[in-house]
């Protein structure tokens, strides 16, 4: 809410500003008071269909001034009393979901982020080729007994890699075993991730925390999710055709198929981190737009920033799927 009187403007106008930066403004809606006071806020009986953001914010008012008008908020006031100024604190809350939804957001897009820190490590210690199958569903736990360990062996020990680069003198089923748990938990990573959407998506849903023109977007992310596993299989195929490697040069995945796995990643994260700042954007913040008037080069700045990151995200994947970083190792940059 945001009290205009002139006495409480500068107080009102930095919580006022706070409690809206989660509103968007179809969301904010003006509230007329019997003493003369206008508010603007969140709530109502109309806009508590819409789910709005659980705020939480104290405003000063003068002693003993009415509010009348608090009821249609759809919320809880209380007051208190200021030692200091004798002022009364009149406190809303306004009850949503919404804040939940940004939460799930931002624990997707986490662990989107940790799946690329695990994908990088799995690639270092070699492991992506030691499982030489695609089982999404009777994939998900690992050989049990000595039987079942001897048949993944096996399985690799006849793929490319092994035959080219392992020595079967000194790679041990201890070895085998160390490679096989990076690659089964980089996997395993990627199935908590499209569990951890599409349970919430579904409950969200089906309580309408969701706003109806966000729905298409949810579909995107999980279509999104499940093109990035298949892509990953798409990649590992690449490094278990002996066809590819006729020619005597190091087993490796494509290193296009490899970009494409990355930037898919980094597409997915993104596209969690967006969408949970754009419910969270401001629907009144006067000096954002004040800022970027003032200083119209940021604009750009900030678009140009982008383009380089992802050009060289992209070409780092490029560079590690063709081995490139080794070609000349002796010189310091």
């Amino acid at each position: 809410f945001f009290f205009e009187p002139m006495a409480l403007v500068r107080r009102a106008r930095c919580l006022a500003l706070d409690a809206l930066l989660r509103c968007r403004p179809d969301q904010v809606r003006t509230f007329h008071f019997a003493n003369g006071y206008r508010a603007y806020g969140i709530g109502g009986p109309g806009l508590l269909r819409h789910r709005p953001v659980q705020c939480r914010r104290v405003f000063s008012v003068a002693a003993g001034a009415g509010l009348a008008g608090a009821g249609p908020l759809g919320g809880a006031a209380g007051a208190e009393r200021d030692e200091q100024g004798g002022e009364e604190q009149t406190i809303y809350t306004v009850k949503g979901p919404k804040q939940q939804v940004v939460i799930w957001m931002f624990v997707c897009g986490l662990l989107v982020f940790s799946i690329i820190i695990v994908g990088g490590l799995t690639r270092l210690t070699e492991s992506g080729l030691s499982i030489t199958e695609w089982k999404p569903v009777a994939g998900m736990w690992p050989p049990t007994s000595a039987r079942e360990w001897r048949q993944e062996y096996q399985k690799y020990v006849d793929s490319p890699e092994f035959k080219k680069q392992r020595d079967p003198e000194t790679f041990t089923m201890d070895d085998f075993r160390i490679i096989y748990y990076w690659e089964w938990g980089h996997r395993q990573l990627g199935r908590l991730i499209g569990v951890s959407f599409a349970l919430p998506w579904l409950y969200f849903t089906a309580r309408g925390y969701i706003p109806g023109k966000l729905q298409p977007r949810m579909v995107g992310l999980l279509a999104l999710i499940g093109l990035q596993g298949t892509i990953g299989w798409f990649m590992v195929a690449s490094g278990l055709d002996s066809q590819n490697f006729e020619d005597g040069s190091r087993v490796r995945v494509s290193h296009l198929r490899l970009t494409l796995h990355l930037m898919g990643a980094f597409t997915l994260y993104s596209a969690f981190v967006w969408t949970a700042m754009s419910m969270m954007r401001p629907a009144v913040l006067p000096q954002i737009t004040e800022l970027i008037a003032a200083r119209p080069y940021l604009r750009p700045v900030a678009k140009t920033t982008l383009g380089w990151t992802l050009f060289t995200a992209a070409s780092g994947g490029l560079v590690a799927g063709l081995g490139a970083g080794a070609v000349d190792n002796k010189r310091a940059p």
